[in-house]
């Protein structure tokens, strides 16, 4: 784990278990009877005992795969499996005790150097997310932060929060936007709220209280939607 705590998986480790699997089973997504299958982030589509099997070796490594999508096809029924490091789940794990707490965004200061009012995220559902431009996770959920914005628009109050200089966080939303608010330099501020792992996302309610933390909210597209939706 990298200085400034990129949030990543084992994935060498992971690459070696699967195929050590999976040389030895017939994999791919071959003419399967009715019934339940496991697709793996890859696209790798498994059954259930070539699942069962890989399950084992992931959990006996420290890896902790997570059912993080279901579907319905015809005749059978789609898993879609996150994988998860359970010792960097567990430090997430803490900030979900904050769950029912409000979020102290009066902590933070807004593009005029001017601190938030304790009411500012009143009367919206809001997003907060937590980043940093060389990380690595991060930058790959960009895509999946603009679609959840585009999606919600202004219903929903979009706030992106990092330790970095305006200007490097500037010049880098040039090339990749992120299009919610933006709040820099804000090392001070993470270091009280002992935000240590990234990406992070926090969804609040109207009234600013935490009602979910996520680690990877790509693997959770649906359930971020669903949830949103309900708030507003």
């Amino acid at each position: 784990m990298q200085t400034k705590t990129i949030h990543r998986f084992k994935n060498t480790e992971m690459k070696n278990i699967r195929y050590m699997f999976l040389l030895s089973l017939l994999f791919g997504f071959t003419t399967y009877a009715q019934g339940t299958y496991y697709k793996l982030n890859d696209n790798q589509t498994l059954n259930q005992i070539e699942y069962g099997n890989l399950e084992k070796a992931m959990r006996a490594s420290g890896i902790t795969p997570k059912i993080v999508k279901t579907q319905e096809r015809n005749d059978s029924i789609i898993k879609t499996i996150g994988l998860f490091d359970s010792k960097t789940e567990a430090n997430y794990d803490k900030f979900r005790e904050g769950i029912g707490t409000s979020f102290k965004i009066e902590k933070f200061k807004d593009k005029s150097g001017n601190y938030y009012s304790h009411d500012y995220l009143k009367n919206k559902p809001t997003v907060v997310h937590f980043w940093f431009t060389t990380c690595t996770p991060c930058v790959a959920e960009i895509p999946n932060l603009n679609i959840m914005k585009a999606r919600f628009n202004d219903s929903v109050n979009f706030i992106a929060i990092t330790f970095e200089k305006e200007k490097l966080v500037t010049d880098f939303l040039k090339t990749r936007p992120i299009n919610f608010e933006h709040i820099v330099n804000s090392q001070k501020q993470l270091d009280q709220l002992d935000i240590k792992y990234y990406p992070m996302t926090l969804l609040l309610d109207k009234d600013g209280k935490i009602v979910e933390v996520y680690s990877q909210i790509k693997l959770f597209d649906e359930e971020i939607n669903s949830k949103l939706k309900s708030l507003l």
